[in-house]
């Protein structure tokens, strides 16, 4: 009886996974980020549809780590991709790796750019994936305010923006150790131009998937958000329905992120006139994280 027992509640605590980054002094790391959007935007039913595919490659270099765990790091862009297509519009196409210059409207975009590739900005993250801080450098900042308002790439490449990228939607690992089918809250706040925008929703750890050889822990991502409109703000918007999932494929034994991908769907409707505009933005972001030298 006892050595069925002993047996028992060994497997039953070697099935729990306590998923925690496993930050080092001196490490590199490089993340890619892959994003796809699509824009649909509606007038009197007629609909017109935007593209905007970006990549980016950061390079992180951790310059310090608490007893707690928590991470200083220096990262850095090493390339930066980005196509677009609208309506009436010429595509624009930029890569800072090519050796072709840029022509038309991807010169002026690539002006703005340029000085952001090598530019360094601080991050701090702590073992759960949690950004705790995202500050630009000077070169950065000047760079950043150097773009057009209305371009997305402001708030993309923003602190808030990165911050948003980087911590995958919010406190991504579980306070404690969790089997399979364990959920733990989601939720988030986020100002908006439109008022501020409230994430809820959950994790569920799914368990052990092998990728290459190597057991990586499952975790996917379910949740929704409401906009809770702004008093006197300049811009309208009604949100109608805004979800996001997922999934996360962590290392525990390396105690770093390997791959998260992340889908968003979003229908919301904005006042115009004496109409309305009804917008549709589908997007996937992708993120993976490799060891670097």
């Amino acid at each position: 009886m006892f050595v069925l027992l002993s047996i028992t509640c060994h497997a039953v605590a070697a099935a729990e996974v306590l998923p925690r980054w496993k930050f080092v002094a001196g490490q590199t790391l490089h993340v890619d980020s892959t994003q796809e959007t699509t824009v649909t935007t509606s007038i009197n039913n007629k609909p017109q549809q935007a593209f905007l595919n970006m990549k980016m490659r950061l390079a992180w270099v951790v310059d310090d780590v608490t007893d707690e765990g928590v991470a200083t790091m220096t990262q850095s862009f090493e390339r930066l991709e980005l196509k677009t297509t609208a309506p009436q519009a010429e595509p624009i196409v930029y890569d800072s790796a090519s050796a072709v210059k840029p022509t038309g409207a991807a010169r002026e975009i690539a002006a703005g750019l340029a000085p952001l590739i090598g530019a360094k900005f601080m991050v701090k993250m702590n073992t759960r994936g949690e950004v705790l801080e995202v500050k630009l450098s000077p070169e950065a900042a000047k760079a950043l305010t150097a773009l057009p308002e209305q371009s997305q790439l402001k708030a993309i490449l923003s602190p808030e923006g990165l911050t948003n990228l980087l911590k995958l939607g919010g406190d991504m690992l579980p306070e404690k150790a969790v089997s399979p089918g364990d959920e733990w809250p989601l939720a988030a706040t986020q100002e908006t131009p439109y008022g501020q925008l409230t994430q809820t929703g959950s994790f569920t750890y799914e368990g052990p998937v092998e990728r290459q050889g190597r057991e990586l822990q499952k975790i996917v991502l379910k949740s929704s958000a409401t906009l809770a409109p702004q008093a006197g703000a300049e811009l309208k918007l009604q949100v109608e329905e805004q979800t996001k999932s997922g999934e996360i494929l962590f290392d525990t034994t390396a105690g770093r992120l390997v791959e998260a991908t992340t889908r968003l769907l979003s229908k919301s409707v904005r006042p115009f006139r004496n109409t309305e505009i009804r917008i549709q933005i589908q997007s996937e972001t992708k993120l993976l994280v490799a060891v670097g030298e």
